[in-house]
């Protein structure tokens, strides 16, 4: 478990809205666009006329993002890995970063709920509709209003969220524990990891953080954790990992509050 550094302080409520439009971008330049391995194979097929158009058309629409960011001021608050991400076109995108890209809505709609942009989270076994960036303005007047006027939540209800992001975070970890057949210390009142789940599935259910189980367990997809399938366990891993990187981030747990240092540990 990661504990927050009390010398680094939580970002302001400009700083989660400056984030919250950088990751909108990244979203929108996943999102807005076939897979990579798809482009490439439409340019092979396309005739040269067709593939300068088609070539344009992607190029024009990564630069207006660039240009946005650029104007905000935002340019200069990305990662390197991130400008270098919008900067590359759209047809030559590492397939893997492509992807990467397009989990960044979990991230954003946690910031979106702390800026009081949306009542409630989706649930850990819900991946976010990537539509919900359009409820972040893309034009230059209305970004520098959304940053101006941002407002956080009360600390203590991020904080909360961060707890139920980092318990669903821990839940994804320990399956992968019982995966590779990590057993309990033999100090510990556990003989297997499924003790583990079950005493801390109870617990946090008991304290409201957790649905009504399914035998024990936490509830996903309407069944027991443990027997999700490899692609279901895939999708909440994502949706747990972005959620608790964006919440540990909003609380202070990274140097500087610098985004891409945040510690996701559990």
């Amino acid at each position: 478990m990661a504990f927050r550094n009390k010398k680094n302080l939580r970002p302001t409520a400009q700083e989660a809205a400056q984030r919250l439009i950088i990751l909108r971008s990244q979203v929108a330049h996943a999102v807005l666009n076939p897979p990579p391995s798809y482009l490439a194979e439409q340019l092979q097929e396309s005739s040269d006329a067709d593939r300068k158009k088609s070539i344009h058309e992607w190029d024009e629409r990564r630069n207006s993002l660039c240009a946005a960011l650029r104007v905000s001021g935002l340019w200069e608050v990305m990662t390197q890995s991130e400008q270098q991400f919008i900067s590359t076109s759209a047809y030559e995108l590492d397939q893997e970063i492509y992807y990467d890209a397009g989990w960044k809505v979990e991230a954003a709609v946690c910031l979106m709920w702390a800026l009081g942009m949306i009542s409630e989270l989706p649930p850990y076994d819900s991946e976010t509709d990537p539509k919900i960036i359009v409820k972040i303005p893309p034009d230059h007047d209305h970004i520098l209003q959304l940053i101006k006027q941002a407002k956080l939540r009360k600390e203590a209800e991020i904080d909360e969220a961060r707890d139920t992001a980092e318990l669903w975070h821990w839940r994804s970890r320990t399956r992968e524990l019982e995966e590779q057949g990590v057993i309990p210390p033999k100090k510990s009142r556990f003989a297997t990891m499924d003790e583990v789940v079950r005493f801390t599935a109870a617990k946090h259910f008991e304290e409201g953080r957790l649905p009504p189980l399914v035998d024990g367990d936490f509830p996903a997809f309407e069944k027991a954790y443990r027997d999700l399938t490899d692609k279901e366990w895939t999708n909440i891993r994502c949706v747990s990992f972005e959620r608790h990187h964006t919440f540990n981030w909003l609380c202070g747990y990274a140097p500087k509050n610098r985004w891409d240092k945040t510690p996701t540990e559990t």
